[in-house]
């Protein structure tokens, strides 16, 4: 991610989310694996008679920056964490898996600090 290249950047995102449902299947032995290409999430899975969904992102500054950024608005409306369907979200941060609850995701980044970056600067970002 972060080309800045949407073919790129794209081809790099669905890789990762591949990458990540195989780990749940193989390591994890988790069943039923979907993908997704709405924004509502990336992948579902079943584990104990539950089907659980996630958003898979990849932060390629945060080994830089020391921060994760979490997308709340892009061009003008909601987007990112504000609109996502997904009940966890997980962070891909060089070869290591980040997986943090939504709904505590939304409560650290209210302590995050908020800033504007992606997609040509037209994205609000809360860095935690």
């Amino acid at each position: 991610m972060a080309h800045y290249n949407f073919r790129k950047d794209l081809a790099d995102s669905e890789a990762g989310v591949l990458e990540l449902g195989r780990l749940f299947e193989e390591k994890y032995k988790y069943s039923n694996i979907q993908y997704n290409d709405t924004k509502a999430y990336d992948i579902s899975y079943e584990y104990e008679g539950l089907t659980t969904k996630v958003e898979v992102k990849e932060d390629l500054l945060s080994a830089r920056t020391g921060n994760i950024a979490i997308e709340y608005m892009s061009r003008e409306r909601l987007s990112g964490i504000s609109t996502s369907e997904a009940d966890y979200w997980v962070y891909k941060l060089g070869n290591e898996y980040w997986m943090c609850n939504l709904s505590t995701l939304k409560w650290i980044a209210r302590k995050g600090r908020v800033v504007t970056g992606g997609d040509n600067g037209t994205s609000t970002l809360v860095l935690i």
